[in-house]
C-alpha cells in the first residue's frame, strides 16, 4: 500500500493543480508533470519493473499530449512558461506555433501576414 501512495501521490498532486480553476493552466501543467515523474522515478528506482510500466504508461500520455494536440503551442505562446523554460529554442514548439497560427488564419496565406 506505501509503494502505490508513493507513486500516486505526485500524479495526484499534478491533478489537483489541473482541477483548479484559476491557475490550473495548460503551460504549468507539463513542468508540474515532468517534475512528479522525476520524483516518481526516484521514489520506485528500487523497483525497476513497476517503475518501467508506469513511466510507458505516462510518457506514452504526455507524448500524445504534446504531439498530437495544440498544449505545446499553447505552452510556448505563454510569456511565463516561454521564461521559465526553453520552448520557444525547440523546433516542436516553433512548428506547433506555426500551426495554431495557420488554424487561427484559416489560411496560410493570412498567417504569414
Amino acid at each position: 500500500m506505501e509503494l502505490v501512495l508513493k507513486a500516486i501521490t505526485p500524479i495526484f498532486l499534478v491533478l489537483c493543480f489541473t482541477d483548479q480553476k484559476k491557475n490550473g493552466t495548460i503551460s504549468g501543467f507539463l513542468p508540474k508533470m515532468l517534475n512528479a515523474l522525476d520524483e516518481i522515478r526516484a521514489k520506485l528506482g528500487h523497483k525497476p519493473n513497476l517503475l518501467e510500466r508506469l513511466t510507458e504508461v505516462i510518457n506514452r500520455r504526455l507524448k500524445y499530449l504534446v504531439n498530437e494536440t495544440l498544449m505545446l503551442a499553447t505552452a510556448a505562446l505563454d510569456p511565463e512558461a516561454l521564461y521559465r523554460t526553453k520552448f520557444a529554442q525547440k523546433p516542436s514548439s516553433r512548428f506547433a506555433i506555426t500551426l495554431v497560427l495557420k488554424k487561427i488564419a484559416g489560411s496560410p496565406s493570412k498567417a504569414a501576414v
